[in-house]
C-alpha cells in the first residue's frame, strides 16, 4: 500500500469544489516551424467538446 505525503482533503475544503469531474488537458498546437498554430486551436476546441 501506498502512502500519501498529503493529509486527505476534508469533503468541504474549498477546492473540493472547485476540481471536480473530469478536467482534460488539451494539447498545444504548433506549426512545423515551432510557433503556435493559433487558427487551429477552434477546431481542437470543438473536437475535445464533441469527445
Amino acid at each position: 500500500m501506498t502512502q500519501s505525503l498529503h493529509a486527505p482533503m476534508s469533503e468541504t475544503h474549498p477546492a473540493r469544489s472547485i476540481a471536480q469531474g473530469v478536467w482534460p488537458v488539451m494539447c498545444t498546437p504548433f506549426k512545423e516551424d515551432g510557433s503556435l498554430d493559433l487558427e487551429k486551436v477552434p477546431e481542437l476546441v470543438d473536437f475535445y467538446l464533441n469527445a
